[in-house]
Parts: structure tokens; C-alpha cells; sequence
């Protein structure tokens, strides 16, 4: 569910057509159609609400293990724990250095999220992405925050927040703003500052009254890689054949993680992506070819 103000609601019309075309079931509601899917919400200003009724969430470990396990199963090997201290380029083959020895092969994908730039260092290429600090919280009342409630995008806060569901009965809070700049991600750590916690408290107060004396359960961290438009870098690395980068997800990877490595698979090996990706080519930001989302930064839409 997408809560926003009234400038929004021409664009937001214009990308649930474009959506709904390609089979997705979005669509506009009325506070009170709104208020029958999630109770606690109050929509005094609100002008405009979307809502995708097939939209949902997963928990990223189970998820992520199962992804593993199925690769496993097809005959991929996962080295944990080996980083990579070295890429030479021989010709087409680059040989990846590691302390579990040394790996070669034509083909490279770096795909190491904000560590990234690490990995550049080693063949020359600055990545365009900046690295920042995000921050969640769970949050709990005296009621459960029931499992089947929608998940909330609320685009009239500054911080752009968003909401939903978590195990336990919590609800769990992020951001979708630009964040913390990080210098050093070996720095990066999981305090987050009482300044943080107490003004989330009252954006969520806000958009649910029953929230106003509501108890933090856990707060975390963890580092987005964001391009200059927050939408990823996907394909070739020019001047280098045969290296591949996907980063700069900027907060959404973890969902759209599995078609863009379809795509990646089916770019590499020279047949057409089942969902085109050249949209997110590197050399964008030379020539002008930048992409928005429209509701603003936070958004792939």
C-alpha cells in the first residue's frame, strides 16, 4: 500500500496502467476500501492511496538458503569465508585470486553490494555508487501486528518510510531517504542513535494513533550501495570483456535478485534477457540516460 500526496496521484495512475499490462493487479482505493485491509492506518492526509494486491514478503534467510540449496543442487559450489585478495586479466581469462587458491575463468560478475568497490580497485574501475548507513526498528504494541496486514509505503514522511509485518507479532520500520554517508564499511556498526528511534516513533504514532505508546523491540543497521539515480548497474564493464557488475541496488536487491540474475545469465551467455537490463548499463550516467523513479529517490517505480 502507497500513501502519498495529491501530485502524486497522476503518476501513480500512469505506473499502475503501465504495470497492470504487464499483469499486475494494482490499483487506487478509498480510505475506507483501505482501512477494511489495514485497521490501524489513518488517511486524514492522504490524498491518494495505491495498493498491489499481490504484493507480499519473505524472510531473506529462509529465502536466501533456499536459493543456495537449489544451486547446490544443480551443481554449484559456494566458497564461504574465501576473500578475494587479487584478480589478474590473462588475456580472456581472469584469474581470481583467493586464500582457497586460485580460480580462472572468461567470464567475471562482481556482484559484492558495497563491497564492490573492493573488488574495482583490483582492475582499475570506480563504480558510480555511494555507500550509506540504513537503519530498522521493530516496534510492538499491546495487540499483534497481524500477518496478513499490507505493507506500507508512506511517501508524505520526509524519511519516506516504510513498514510492515514482522515475526513475533512486531511491526518492523525503515527508510527509504538517502541515509547515513559511510567512509569505511569495516566500520559500520549496529547502533542506532535514540534520535533516530524516537522520531520513527512519531511518524508511526502518526500514521497509527494505537503506536503512540508503542515499545521498541531491536534496532539494526545495514549499508546501502546507491547510484547517483538509486537505480542499479547492471551488464558489462566497458573496456574490460568478459567482466560483468550488478550493484547499486540501493535497499531493493533482495527482491529483485532473482530476475535480474536470470537476465545477467542470459546477457552473458549472448541470448536475449527475458526481462531487458540495458536499460541499467554503466556507460548511462555519460550519456544522459539516467533513470528516476517516480515517485522520487527511495523508489523503483
Amino acid at each position: 500500500m502507497v500513501l502519498g500526496p495529491e501530485k502524486h496521484r497522476p503518476v501513480m495512475e500512469r505506473v499502475f496502467s503501465t504495470q497492470n499490462k504487464y499483469g499486475s493487479e494494482t490499483q487506487t482505493l478509498t480510505p475506507a476500501e483501505a482501512a477494511k485491509l489495514h485497521p490501524l492506518l489513518q488517511f486524514e492526509d492522504v490524498d491518494v492511496i495505491g495498493f498491489e494486491s499481490r504484493s507480499g514478503y519473505c524472510d531473506p534467510y529462509l529465502t536466501t538458503t533456499a536459493y543456495a540449496q537449489r544451486a547446490k543442487d544443480l551443481g554449484v559450489i559456494f566458497y564461504t569465508g574465501t576473500p578475494v585478495t587479487g584478480i589478474r586479466r590473462n588475456g580472456k581469462n581472469k584469474t581470481i585470486e583467493t586464500n582457497q587458491g586460485d580460480f580462472e575463468s572468461p567470464s567475471l560478475i562482481l556482484a559484492a553490494g558495497p563491497w564492490t568497490h573492493n573488488l574495482g580497485k583490483m582492475i582499475g574501475v570506480k563504480f558510480p555508487y555511494e555507500i550509506s548507513k540504513h537503519k530498522v526498528l521493530t516496534l510492538k504494541i499491546d495487540i499483534p501486528y497481524e500477518k496478513d496486514w499490507p505493507i506500507v509505503k508512506d511517501l508524505l514522511t520526509p524519511e519516506k518510510i516504510y513498514f510492515r509485518p514482522d515475526s513475533g507479532g512486531v511491526v518492523l520500520v525503515g527508510t527509504g531517504d538517502h541515509g547515513d554517508p559511510v567512509n569505511d564499511i569495516e566500520k559500520l556498526t549496529d547502533d542506532v542513535e535514540m534520535e533516530h528511534i524516537e522520531r520513527m516513533g512519531k511518524r508511526m504514532a502518526h500514521r497509527m494513533p494505537a503506536f503512540a505508546d508503542a515499545k521498541l523491540v531491536r534496532s539494526w543497521t545495514g549499508p546501502y550501495d546507491i547510484p547517483p539515480d538509486w537505480n542499479p548497474v547492471i551488464g558489462p564493464v566497458p573496456e574490460l570483456e568478459g567482466v560483468h557488475v550488478a550493484v547499486g541496488f540501493s535497499g531493493h536487491g533482495f527482491k529483485l535478485a532473482p530476475t535480474i540474475g536470470e537476465s545477467l545469465a542470459q546477457q552473458i551467455l549472448g541470448t536475449n534477457p527475458r526481462v531487458p537490463i540495458d536499460m541499467y548499463d554503466m556507460t548511462r550516467f555519460e550519456t544522459g540516460k539516467t533513470l528516476n523513479g517516480a515517485y522520487g529517490i527511495g523508489t523503483f517505480a
